[in-house]
């Protein structure tokens, strides 16, 4: 222990105090400056479906039931952003920054800390700090991080970042410390955090273990002896993961995953091995040279020799070299295990969908940092041997490396993230640099479209299909921008070619369901709909969908079993409240429809068909003022509601206030001209003012239409005869 302790009073040598607060400053300043224009970016791609259309984010209490999810960590963080700004943006951005710039003074401590430990016999002394300082800025600025920092979900590859370098600094920390209990249970606690935000926390355990053979003890066997219950600890950390069922879903070829794991159809654990090959050679070109950076690279299966022969033998060669590094010179050796070790999950036989990620070499980066700083340091001082520099120039040189490094990997990254502004913009970069990736051209022109571009979404699908024709993802997404231009058959001819192309793509599959519903073929839209929901029983607008065909097939009692599942899938879904108040008052049952209605209001007070549906239940129980002031909301929100200003002049009406009743009315006959009803009680209220002229051209224009109306043809006779009384009178 003894020896230990003299190693952290060494590092207590490195720097003085004033130049280990400097340190740390510069790098939040540099990453602060590098980053601050990722705040004005959006949701982006997976953004809205895991943050903005998950429900899990809106629950903060009770605790354990926000616990029990697959990354409890990171989804608990989104809970607290969405309660503190709901969809603010610039919230999450700030909880992603300052986490990044966390990992980044947590890679700095350990750096120095590390190249002060005894084992390098003072080497580094006097330039622990500002290796340390150099490492840090070149990784903190680095544009490869910014997936990792600036798409909002990713923060599940940063938080896990984060704990997985504090659990090698704890680990340090307890070498050293006087207390080591404390750190040790710190570090597991801060490990126990990291296997609850990703999965690649997996290796943590592992890999501090053999920096702490490499670093710290001089065998196994001494550093099991001092720390065996740390390591104890740490190990029991993977039940986090095992709890969460994401090994035995990864591991079993008969899971029901469809992105990751034995399951995933169509690549073989060699076929990815192969592939990975040459997405690693990408990684490390990136971390060198990081120019054309891409959010999705639908990078493809490797299947021939040129593919897989020259990446592979370069990968096998630098496996080599680590482990000869390991064996000779085990600081480098461990520089190499960090990177190949950390990207083991993603980047070698369990098939992911999705081969090439940026974010995936958040943690991978600092190991190339190191090298790289190392290199450049090995290299001046050779330099400085060769031409008998003096030390102060040699301080100018390394300081002046280091600044133009940093600083022009903070000005990629702050044009990069100038990407992440617009979707439209991203996906456009991504379509440019990937003009075959189907989901590039699908989202570009969803976002086109998002945007009021409907020109330019066309013209950028249409030429998407002809390049890659076989795409179900580019065919719905140009049918969906035939639906928003109002061609519905190109719309149909469009989906129904994407369902056969890839019949398991559920979105397809209700954007024809919603083309046969909107054309009148609602058998059919129904069958749709049925599928979509048999292929992702999770996939709302299916039941949305659904319910609504089979409400209007009068099915109520199926649409009302569809609206309940919805909701109890997602009680934060208000359309799908409304909808169910809609379908329980339709067979009567008030007092449920009114609880229903009230659910979507406290989720959405900007619903007009919520408004409406709760004016209609006060209005069914004769409680037509309290009814009035909903109808008033629903066409404030909607101003073109007719059938909110029909039943607004009904309770109107009803209320003796005729003259109000008979404008209200008017307005609803403005959207539906042809509307009967609307017509009838217009006449009524006609009639109620005198009006009879008028009320019964009204009377006469509904048995015109409907020949067999009682209540018109009852009015129209009242009126009629006493029109003629009052002339006979005369």
């Amino acid at each position: 222990m003894s020896r230990m302790r003299s190693e952290i009073n060494m590092t207590e040598q490195g720097g003085s105090a004033l130049r280990r607060i400097i340190a740390p400053a510069l790098i939040v300043a540099l990453g602060g400056t590098a980053y601050w224009t990722s705040f004005d970016g959006g949701f982006l791609f997976d953004d809205r479906l895991h943050i903005l259309g998950h429900r899990r984010i809106k629950e903060l209490w009770p605790l354990w039931q926000a616990l029990r999810r697959n990354r409890p960590a990171v989804d608990y963080s989104l809970a607290v952003n969405y309660a503190i700004g709901q969809r603010d943006v610039w919230g999450y951005h700030l909880f992603n920054l300052t986490v990044h710039l966390l990992a980044a003074l947590t890679l700095y401590g350990v750096v120095r800390r590390t190249l002060l430990l005894k084992r390098f016999d003072g080497r580094f002394h006097r330039s622990a700090v500002s290796l340390a300082l150099a490492t840090s800025a070149i990784w903190v600025a680095h544009p490869l991080l910014t997936q990792g920092v600036t798409y909002l979900i990713q923060r599940a590859e940063s938080m896990m970042g984060l704990f997985y370098m504090l659990t090698l600094y704890g680990v340090i920390r307890t070498a050293g410390s006087r207390r080591p209990m404390v750190w040790s249970i710190g570090t597991v606690v801060v490990c126990a955090l990291g296997m609850s935000s990703k999965a690649i926390m997996i290796t943590a355990p592992v890999v501090v273990l053999l920096y702490d053979r490499m670093f710290l003890s001089r065998s196994f066997v001494s550093l099991l002896k001092r720390r065996a219950v740390l390591y104890a600890g740490l190990a029991s950390t993977w039940a986090i993961i095992w709890a969460s069922g994401l090994v035995p879903g990864v591991l079993s070829p008969e899971a029901r995953n469809t992105n990751v794991g034995f399951s995933v159809k169509g690549i073989s654990a060699l076929d990815y091995l192969f592939t990975e090959a040459g997405v690693l050679l990408h990684y490390v070109r990136l971390s060198i040279w990081p120019r054309a950076l891409c959010l999705d690279y639908d990078w493809p299966i490797a299947h021939t020799a040129v593919d897989v022969v020259l990446p592979g033998l370069l990968i096998v060669g630098m496996l080599l070299a680590t482990a000869w590094a390991c064996a000779r010179r085990p600081a480098l050796g461990f520089i190499g295990l960090w990177f190949f070790l950390i990207l083991a999950p993603t980047s070698s036989v369990i098939p992911i969908e999705d081969p090439a990620f940026e974010h995936r070499m958040y943690l991978s980066l600092a190991a190339v940092a190191v090298a790289g700083v190392l290199a450049v340091n090995y290299v001046l001082h050779w330099l400085r041997c060769r031409l008998e520099l003096g030390e102060t120039t040699l301080r100018i040189v390394s300081l002046g490396v280091a600044v133009l490094a940093s600083a022009s990997l903070a000005g990629a990254t702050h044009a990069r993230n100038r990407m992440y502004l617009s979707e439209s913009g991203m996906w456009r970069d991504v379509w440019t640099k990937r003009p075959k990736n189907p989901r590039a051209a699908e989202n570009f022109g969803t976002a086109l479209l998002a945007e009021g571009k409907l020109t330019e979404a066309l013209d950028a699908l249409e030429k998407a299909v002809v390049i890659t024709p076989k795409s179900a993802e580019v065919r719905n997404g140009l049918g969906f921008a035939y639906v928003a231009d109002g061609r519905m058959s190109d719309a149909e001819f469009q989906f129904r070619e994407a369902v056969r192309l890839r019949s398991t793509l559920d979105r397809a599959h209700v954007n024809l369901g919603n083309v046969l519903r909107d054309t009148g073929r609602l058998e059919e839209a129904v069958l749709s709909y049925r599928t979509a929901k048999r292929i992702q029983p999770d996939n709302l607008h299916a039941r949305l969908g659904l319910g609504g065909v089979l409400f209007s097939l009068k099915r109520r009692d199926e649409a009302i079993r569809e609206y309940r599942d919805l909701v109890a899938l997602d009680p934060e879904h208000d359309s799908g409240w409304s909808n169910l108040g809609t379908a329980l008052l339709s067979i009567g049952q008030a007092d449920e429809a009114r609880q229903a209605f009230w659910r979507a209001l406290a989720l959405n007070p900007g619903s007009a068909n919520a408004n409406n549906g709760l004016a209609i239940v006060f209005a069914s129980q004769d409680q037509m003022k309290e009814a009035v002031p909903y109808f008033e909301r629903a066409i404030e929100i909607k101003p073109g509601f007719s059938q909110a200003q029909f039943n607004l002049g009904g309770c109107l009406l009803h209320l003796g206030r005729p003259s109000e009743a008979i404008q209200h009315y008017r307005e609803a006959l403005q959207t539906r001209p042809q509307h009967i009803e609307t017509h009838y009680e217009l006449g009524l209220a006609l009639e109620r003012l005198g009006r009879t002229s008028e009320a019964i051209e009204r009377f006469r224009f509904v048995l015109r239409a409907r020949p067999n109306h009682e209540g018109a043809r009852r009015a129209f006779d009242r009126v009629n005869a006493s029109t003629s009384s009052e002339e006979g009178g005369m």
